[in-house]
């Protein structure tokens, strides 16, 4: 029987309508430790990822290189049965489940029925939109940001659709950029690419080193020739596409010879000089004349001179705290914050500043001052410290303001190290007889997470708090934003707001 008298056994099918997948999730991760990896799985599925929704696949690379962010990447997405590939870092945990997944995906299919690639933070020229928590930002406000477009993402946290039929490129490697190269193929299909709110919290730290500039030099090269020139800014360099001879790369390049972001030219530091001298270490800051040291670190100096200082502190202290209450300020550093808050302060009303870095002391109560004298204002030289100790080691550098309590006792006995006496809320407050309410302002270098956690009595008053977090020392501590804020919450408190790393959070309206 020849070929043409075999009878027709391959049924053709009719494709209609969309395809259906085995299940809705699949996270892909590469695996260096295993703890880790173990803990943001499981914090997924108590956040409801389960296997009712979710599948988990993983490449083990705690012993060996076995795939990176590209090939490593695109293996697992083809072993992948969902309608969605989530491409997850082993250091994340959930906040969000998947009905804040879901609600994302379905408002932004209706307005936006051609995107591919959903991420939690991203960059759209050089406004950034980060939606998670990690050292350098806190996101904890009740409200939900809406969906913004993005050139670039990070790679925390990425979520393809599969139907759009996108990969990572092939002709790269590594373990950087391989969500913006996947936000770039996004385009070049049509496609577009979001940042969205969907929240976790981001344990780890990118390394900027050799490594990562070589990877950026590969990028640049393989699009010089399919995109037309123009500049792309990620959350952590810039990039030349279209052209690897750019401005981008001429910044890195510098940054790097330079010593990061640290280098400050020479001819600014003489300009820093010659105007401290000539405005006698005062600089304007809100329209209040205030004193500096005057070898005020000159990154803390331009930030005072061009009226970003303490800038998402002051920001929700201006919209959030009222005027009607005492202020209780917790880690005072050069007075600034307390000036512009004695400023706005009720007359009635008084301020207690608590320094623990007594080279700052008097400059401390003096800014406070410049704010107003016709109230009452006490500045004190105490730490705030839960471990039971009378004084803790004061480890003062030459940035006296970057100083901090030592965390190993033993390091009392370095050159540097001053002790202080210290203290707890509920201490301070009994102190100075404040029975009644009253606001709190708190930047005490992690030492926050000790407050909130176990004095309760020191916080029964308390209205409305502004505190700046240290995501560092928690981690270093063992604990995360997510414990904090849940420490928060069982105190009594809920976020009203936030801003980089500073939370605005007010007491819980009884039943």
């Amino acid at each position: 029987m020849n070929s043409d008298d075999r009878p027709n056994t391959v049924k053709p099918v009719a494709i209609d309508g969309h395809p259906t997948y085995d299940i809705e999730f699949s996270f892909c991760s590469l695996v260096t430790k295993n703890a880790q990896y173990q803990a943001m799985v499981q914090s997924m599925v108590d956040r409801g990822f389960d296997e009712s929704c979710a599948e988990f696949l993983y490449i083990d690379n705690s012993a060996s290189n076995q795939g990176d962010g590209y090939g490593g990447l695109n293996r697992l997405a083809n072993h992948a049965r969902g309608e969605f590939v989530v491409f997850c870092h082993q250091d994340v945990l959930a906040l969000d489940g998947p009905e804040r997944l879901r609600e994302i995906i379905r408002e932004l299919s209706e307005a936006d029925p051609h995107w591919a690639v959903l991420g939690n933070a991203g960059l759209r020229g050089n406004e950034q939109f980060m939606f998670l928590n990690e050292q350098a930002v806190v996101f904890a406000a009740p409200q939900r940001e809406r969906p913004e477009q993005v050139e670039s993402l990070d790679e925390n946290f990425i979520l393809l659709r599969q139907d759009a039929r996108l990969g990572f490129s092939c002709d790269l490697e590594g373990f950087h950029l391989y969500a913006t190269d996947l936000v770039t193929q996004a385009k070049l299909r049509g496609f577009s690419s979001y940042a969205v709110d969907f929240r976790v919290e981001h344990l780890g730290k990118g390394t900027i080193d050799q490594v990562f500039y070589d990877a950026c030099n590969r990028f640049e090269k393989k699009y010089v020739k399919a995109l037309a020139e123009r500049s792309v800014t990620t959350t952590c360099t810039r990039l030349d596409i279209g052209n690897a001879r750019g401005d981008a790369r001429r910044h890195r390049q510098t940054f790097v010879e330079r010593g990061g972001q640290e280098f400050v030219r020479p001819s600014k530091r003489l300009k820093k000089v010659i105007r401290t001298r000539a405005a006698k270490n005062m600089l304007d800051v809100e329209g209040i004349r205030f004193e500096h040291p005057g070898d005020i670190p000159y990154l803390t100096y331009n930030a005072m001179r061009k009226g970003y200082y303490e800038k998402p502190m002051w920001r929700l202290i201006r919209d959030e705290m009222p005027t009607d209450l005492p202020v209780v300020v917790l880690g005072g550093g050069y007075g600034v914050i307390s000036g512009l808050v004695n400023r706005r302060l009720g007359k009635d009303q008084r301020q207690v500043i608590v320094e623990a870095n007594p080279q700052l002391f008097d400059l401390c109560r003096d800014n406070a001052l410049r704010g107003g004298a016709d109230r009452e204002l006490c500045v004190l030289n105490l730490a705030i410290d839960y471990s039971g100790v009378d004084r803790v080691p004061f480890d003062v550098p030459a940035d006296a303001r970057a100083g901090g309590v030592v965390a190993d006792r033993r390091a009392q006995q370095q050159a540097n190290a001053i002790l202080v006496p210290t203290t707890t809320l509920s201490q301070l407050l009994a102190s100075k007889d404040m029975v009644a309410p009253y606001a709190l302002i708190c930047d005490i270098n992690g030492a926050e997470f000790d407050l909130i956690s176990d004095d309760p009595e020191g916080l029964k008053q308390c209205q409305l708090m502004v505190v700046k977090l240290h995501p560092n020392a928690f981690y270093a501590q063992g604990e995360t934003i997510s414990s904090f804020l849940r420490n928060l919450d069982h105190a009594g408190f809920e976020v009203r707001a936030n801003d980089a790393t500073v939370i605005a959070a007010s007491r819980k309206p009884t039943a």
